[in-house]
């Protein structure tokens, strides 16, 4: 449960890394501000949920479910609306307007009981009671990622350059991995399965290894030599620290004995 607890913080240092990679060189990019927001939201995910695994009171685990999905709600059209930049294509799209417009409808409608009505403890801790809009809120949460992550695909197939193919792939495997975590997250309290580990956030630590290998590997965003190696660097090690971690803990308990 300890190494629970500490997988969320383990996504949010990914994806603060990732933030300031965006921002270390042109913040005047639409592209690197895009993927700032979209990282900004992973990272607000992130954190509202050790928050939630946290806390054992349900007031405030209600508190954090409506924190997080302050970051949750913009994910889907941000990354859609990220790709569209990373191709370099048209961002004036009727399907871009009315993913914000939906977007705002449900922040407005988040810290109310038609979102999140409450919530129920699981054996892996609090999870949300969805109220009659989150229904409609999954639709446009699969729906958005489905969009960018077809509009990847086809790019990747018209791509001859196989650099750009690479770099284009490993979004396509980190969105896809993203995609799929939340599919469990939400299906696992809209169907009451309890049982079910959410896999939501080690899906989003895997989407920001990927990204982070693109950013070094194939210049996802334009950074020297010296931050390319800092963020090899600072990804491996944030990345092996929940490994590390489960490590020691496995030591103290087998060698040295549980703690009395």
């Amino acid at each position: 449960m300890i190494v629970h607890k500490i997988l969320p913080i383990v996504a949010l240092g990914l994806n603060l890394l990732l933030l300031g990679s965006a921002l270390a060189q042109d913040r005047r990019s639409p592209r690197n501000l895009l993927f700032a927001f979209l990282v900004t939201a992973l990272a607000v995910w992130n954190l509202g949920v050790f928050g939630l695994r946290t806390t054992v009171d349900p007031d405030a685990a209600l508190a954090w479910e409506r924190f997080l999905h302050v970051g949750v709600i913009p994910i889907p059209v941000l990354f859609y609306h990220y790709v569209l930049a990373f191709l370099d294509l048209p961002r004036r799209r009727p399907a871009l307007i009315a993913g914000y417009v939906l977007c705002g409808v449900f922040l407005l409608v988040g810290p109310t009981p038609l979102f999140v009505s409450g919530v129920i403890d699981s054996d892996w801790g609090f999870m949300p009671a969805a109220g009659p809009l989150y229904a409609p809120f999954f639709v446009y949460f699969e729906s958005y990622q489905v969009l960018g992550l077809v509009r990847l695909l086809r790019a990747y197939r018209k791509q001859s350059s196989s650099f750009k193919r690479n770099r284009t792939l490993l979004v396509i495997l980190g969105g896809t991995v993203s995609l799929l975590g939340g599919v469990v997250d939400i299906v696992r309290f809209m169907l009451s399965w309890d049982w079910l580990y959410p896999i939501g956030i080690p899906s989003n630590a895997v989407f920001a290894l990927a990204l982070g290998v693109a950013i070094v590997r194939y210049r996802l965003i334009n950074i020297g030599v010296l931050a390319k190696r800092l963020t090899l660097y600072l990804f491996t090690s944030v990345a092996l620290a929940p490994i590390l971690f489960l490590g020691l803990w496995g030591f103290d308990q087998v060698v040295l004995g549980p703690a009395r």
